[in-house]
């Protein structure tokens, strides 16, 4: 998700049966996503927290397993931080172009950690797809005929597109 605009927050989604050929070891039993609130109760959202409310993300504390960073943006790292459960983990996908802050004791005192990776493997994603189709998990796109491309382009420049916007090629 994007952190444009500073409206950045976070989806709760259980997984209760992984499926077959998926491991408990391999996902999480708990997602925490950032999404946009409203959006995110509807796709089933449990729990949303403003992100960009430092009172909100107090009262997180310490509730996170797994945080996914995919901001490519600076952000009070520290306060996301503080939002880990001991042993829970940061990663970030996201290319932020300066340099994260990460105070030692905020990691050492409760064992969390730091980490970064590209977007993953092919097998990673094969598994990801066959963990959605168990699952029924669709993304959500906005569509344009390509005839549409400029109107398209306008839509993204301008802010407005809430999803993936995808460019339909045929009929």
């Amino acid at each position: 998700a994007s952190a444009r605009d500073g409206h950045t927050q976070y989806l709760t989604v259980e997984v209760k049966d992984t499926g077959p050929g998926i491991s408990s070891e391999d996902l999480p039993h708990i997602f925490k996503l950032f999404y946009q609130g409203e959006e995110a109760r509807k796709l089933g959202a449990h729990s949303v927290v403003n992100s960009t409310d430092s009172r909100a993300l107090k009262r997180a504390a310490g509730t996170l397993d797994f945080l996914l960073v995919t901001a490519n943006v600076p952000l009070d790292w520290n306060a996301y931080l503080a939002c880990l459960k001991p042993r829970g983990r940061m990663h970030f996908v996201g290319a932020v172009l300066e340099p994260i802050p990460v105070p030692a004791f905020a990691l050492i005192g409760s064992q969390k950690s730091v980490s970064g990776s590209p977007l993953g493997s092919p097998r990673t994603a094969v598994r990801m797809l066959e963990f959605c189709a168990l699952h029924n998990i669709a993304p959500v796109t906005e569509t344009f005929p390509i005839e549409q491309v400029n109107e398209a382009l306008a839509h993204l420049e301008a802010g407005k597109g809430r999803h993936r916007v995808v460019l339909e090629v045929g009929g």
